[in-house]
């Protein structure tokens, strides 16, 4: 660093505008029609597999590569002060002595803390590429834990991980909060939760919506049914998890209603997005067009622009699975169900249960939920089902 004043703060302004300049061109390409590409940029991995990660994803080495640009300056200051500034003696050095070393235990020790549970070996795999402990059973999960998260399939699933030969409750302690993050519906939370009080467990309904790349992030939307002192316990969790939290009510499941609302809405407009882009198809429109130009207007939504560029992907290979059409055909299920009880006429949403489902009978179950675009309007030569 140059001992000119002047020279000095021209290279930290310099450097601060750098950084605002480079901050705003990437909320510029985030927010533009070129968001999509953009995205697959960042995620894309590169250069040699690290121990236990993998190859990392570009946006992984530009964040590690700042990181250790600034913990370098940090260094080069501390430094300075250990010889000729502050910390030149050793009772000035004790406290940032123990201060730094804190800060790097303390969250080494929580993110070793965390163990999981996936039936799938390949899931498991993946699991510990991320640093997350992998075991076999959910028992084993569990053995050393003060809180568990379930995120499943479906109530099925809920059941075995929870009341199974080698399930949650044969190790998790008594009082410890379950913590519900998948779609089961309002009456089979409120059946888990009368189940798990019997056997001393507070249930947090806790559905959640976002997508893997959000749940990497920490900027899921979660609402919550569950009791204060369940919350309370939970709190840290779900915050990490999520950047919009809403309590819809102090039982589980009122985080499902709010859930199943959700999900009639989002499976509405997949759908809805579904039939745009087959009708411009057979109008003869460039599909690629109509979804960049469409997601611009008052026509858009969240799901037309997020699924729109995933559905001309379902004509060249396939997108990335990241919502499979099954879990809308059980979603769906759960809205028409919830609609026939409460004696509320859900037309739009019966008639997109039904396209999931003729996607699912078609043999796209697995597929992406963008997929469901091949059935309106099928495409012979490159069917993502062949």
């Amino acid at each position: 660093m140059s001992d000119d004043p002047q020279a000095t703060q021209r290279q930290e302004r310099n450097a601060g505008l750098l950084l605002i300049a480079a901050s705003a061109a990437a909320l510029l390409l985030a927010n533009s029609s070129l968001a999509e590409p953009y995205h697959h940029l960042l995620e894309a991995r590169l250069g040699p597999a690290m121990p236990r990660f993998g190859p990392l994803s570009i946006h992984q080495w530009i964040a590690d590569g700042l990181m250790a640009i600034f913990f370098l300056l940090v260094g080069l200051e501390v430094k300075r002060e250990w010889y000729d500034g502050f910390l030149s003696t050793p009772a000035e050095r004790r406290l940032p002595i123990l201060a730094a070393v804190a800060g790097m235990i303390v969250p080494a020790i929580i993110y070793l803390a965390v163990t999981g549970f996936d039936p799938a070996g390949p899931r498991r795999e993946l699991a510990t590429r991320s640093g997350i402990v992998a075991v076999t059973t959910a028992a084993a999960a569990c053995r050393e834990a003060d809180i568990a998260l379930l995120s499943v399939r479906d109530r099925t699933q809920t059941e075995t991980a929870l009341f199974g030969a080698d399930g949650v409750l044969t190790t998790l302690p008594p009082g410890s909060p379950i913590v519900l993050t998948s779609t089961v519906g309002p009456d089979a939370a409120r059946e888990l939760a009368d189940k798990l009080d019997a056997e001393g467990y507070p249930l947090v309904d806790a559905p959640l919506s976002g997508g893997p790349a959000r749940a990497l992030e920490g900027d899921l939307l979660v609402v919550v049914g569950a009791s204060a002192g369940a919350l309370a316990g939970a709190q840290p969790v779900l915050d990490s998890l999520s950047s919009e939290l809403t309590v819809v009510g102090p039982k589980p499941g009122d985080g499902q209603a709010l859930k199943t609302v959700n999900q009639l809405l989002a499976g509405v407009h997949i759908a809805a997005a579904a039939e745009a882009i087959a009708l411009a198809r057979g109008l003869g429109l460039d599909p690629a067009l109509v979804v960049d130009a469409l997601s611009q207007g008052a026509a858009s939504s969240f799901m037309f622009a997020d699924r729109g560029p995933r559905m001309l992907q379902a004509y060249t290979g396939g997108a990335e699975v990241k919502s499979r059409v099954d879990i809308f055909v059980k979603d769906m299920g759960i809205v028409t169900a919830v609609g026939r009880t409460s004696h509320v006429p859900l037309p739009l949403a019966a008639a997109a249960q039904q396209l999931y489902l003729i996607a699912e009978v078609a043999g796209l179950g697995a597929h992406d939920d963008s997929s469901v675009v091949t059935i309106l309007s099928p495409d012979r030569a490159s069917d993502p089902r062949t």
